[in-house]
């Protein structure tokens, strides 16, 4: 063969041999590209369900504050009945008790004649001045250690 035409082929053979290395690494760097892209793509993917995640548990974080808080006011709404009721029945039963009747109320169960009266004063005037607390003859004058207690309270001011 005439050397002319044998480096001809020889450079042929290198150009070749350089495309098709070209198009090899070009594939593998487009496969890079892609792997890199999906790698990217996934974790885009995790952070947006993490970010679904935290958004939903606080959707549900609310929604239960919400439900707690509502039962709460309508517990509220019952206490404030109840009491106002036991008040009206409170104020009924006193009322309807004679003026002497009135102060000897329990008074087998007090240790102090003095301690005793107090106390039942204190739980009339509450309950005609419509005090927000609830106040009944039996919750002052159940024990004489509590009517001693709250009667001492009331007159020392401690």
């Amino acid at each position: 063969m005439d050397p002319v035409i044998e480096l001809m082929n020889r450079m042929f053979d290198k150009v070749a041999d350089d495309a098709a290395a070209q198009r090899t690494d070009a594939a593998a760097h487009a496969a890079a590209q892609r792997a890199d892209a999906d790698r990217r793509e996934q974790q885009m993917q995790v952070r947006m369900d993490a970010e679904f995640a935290r958004r939903d548990a606080e959707m549900l974080r609310r929604e239960q504050e919400i439900a707690e808080k509502t039962r709460l006011q309508m517990e509220l709404v019952q206490l404030k009945k109840d009491i106002a009721a036991e008040r009206r029945q409170t104020a009924v039963q006193l009322s309807s008790l004679p003026a002497t009747a009135q102060l000897d109320v329990h008074a087998d169960g007090m240790t102090s004649g003095t301690s005793s009266t107090l106390a039942r004063e204190r739980a009339a005037e509450m309950i005609s001045a419509g005090s927000h607390t609830l106040v009944t003859a039996d919750s002052y004058l159940s024990t004489g250690a509590r009517a001693c207690r709250h009667s001492a309270h009331y007159t020392t001011g401690a």
